[in-house]
């Protein structure tokens, strides 16, 4: 066999096959890696997409955080002036009440002391007719009688 037509063998073989590859393997194979790259390239698009989303998610999230800090705040600030309110009212009252108390003590005292009062002087009366019946009952002149009972009459 000859060099040159093994060689020219071998080249036309080889220029069949490379056509043959091209025409039926080198299309599926371009295809697939076109669909592959088309597909990492959307993948990579839906990634930036979905990172947009989540930075506005997160930003969200962080502003909802700081309006509930705010609001929260602002109930509890609230909840402290209506518990110094309460108490303000609360001494108030209780001052009106302490007042209202210490004038009926007060309003008792003075009535028992009255009824003391009226208790003993009438008491002291009893006490004085008895006397006075023992120092008549003892003594003799008439004059002085009338004049000791008109004495102790305008007395009481």
């Amino acid at each position: 066999m000859n060099l040159n037509a093994t060689i020219l063998g071998q080249a036309i073989s080889f220029l069949l096959f490379v056509l043959i590859c091209m025409k039926f393997i080198w299309p599926p194979i371009i295809k697939k890696i076109e669909s592959r790259k088309q597909k990492i390239i959307n993948a990579l698009e839906s990634i930036k997409k979905k990172n947009i989303e989540l930075n506005k998610l997160q930003k969200n999230i962080k502003e909802k955080i700081q309006q509930s800090k705010l609001e929260s705040s602002i109930i509890l600030e609230q909840a402290y002036r209506n518990k110094e309110k309460i108490l303000q009212e609360t001494k108030i009252q209780a001052e009106k009440e302490k007042i209202k108390i210490i004038t009926q003590a007060k309003n008792l005292i003075d009535l028992e002391r009255k009824k003391i009062f009226l208790e003993s002087k009438k008491y002291i009366g009893d006490l004085s007719l008895k006397i006075a019946e023992k120092i008549l009952q003892k003594s003799i002149n008439k004059k002085d009688n009338d004049i000791l009972i008109k004495k102790i009459i305008s007395k009481l």
